[in-house]
């Protein structure tokens, strides 16, 4: 439930910043039809008892610079598809559950419906991109550092929730580094 709440204030603060960084005006990805009425977040914690069958159901993977980045504690996926602004959400998390977890979150603003999306710093739409915890001295990626990611929602709905997307593109880390995002897999289903 904390996690949860985190993550929706981190989406409020996200789009906050965004609105103020890019003013009033902003660029949506094109209207898109919606069959749900309700806006649905969801998320998996993964216990000892269902591990293997969330592998199985749930999944967040990619590789960063090559190597294999795999979600270990909880998975989210979300949409919201009547706000003012419709909106996609990919996060999850690993590593131990304290100061030093990475978290990686994608919000997809304008996004209801099946398709590609690109999120890209500086380009008015309000989508967002971001890693934290990714080493100590790499602690931020993405944000407001530049990001440029592509993600391809194949399928989407918010009742059940279920969402397939797959994703690559790179970020910028605090210390300046650019990562590599490639083979990036989401699966979720409630």
């Amino acid at each position: 439930m904390k996690r949860t709440i985190t993550c929706l204030l981190l989406m409020l603060l996200i789009g906050c910043e965004n609105a103020e960084r890019t003013g009033s005006s902003t660029q949506n990805p094109a209207p898109v039809r919606v069959s749900e009425s309700t806006s649905q977040v969801a998320r998996s914690p993964v216990d000892e008892k269902s591990t293997s069958q969330v592998a199985q159901k749930n999944q967040l993977s990619m590789l960063i610079d090559g190597v294999e980045w795999r979600f270990e504690n909880e998975l989210m996926g979300g949409i919201n598809p009547i706000s003012e602004q419709p909106e996609m959400l990919i996060s999850g998390s690993r590593g131990p559950n304290n100061a030093s977890e990475q978290t990686f979150t994608v919000i997809i603003r304008g996004a209801k419906e099946p398709g590609s999306y690109r999120v890209k710093s500086g380009d008015g739409s309000q989508s967002n991109f971001q890693i934290s915890g990714f080493s100590e001295s790499e602690f931020l990626a993405g944000n407001m550092m530049p990001f440029d990611l592509t993600v391809t929602v194949s399928d989407v709905a918010a009742n059940p929730m279920r969402m397939r997307a797959s994703f690559q593109g790179s970020i910028q880390t605090n210390a300046g580094r650019t990562l590599q995002i490639s083979d990036g897999i989401f699966h979720y289903q409630e």
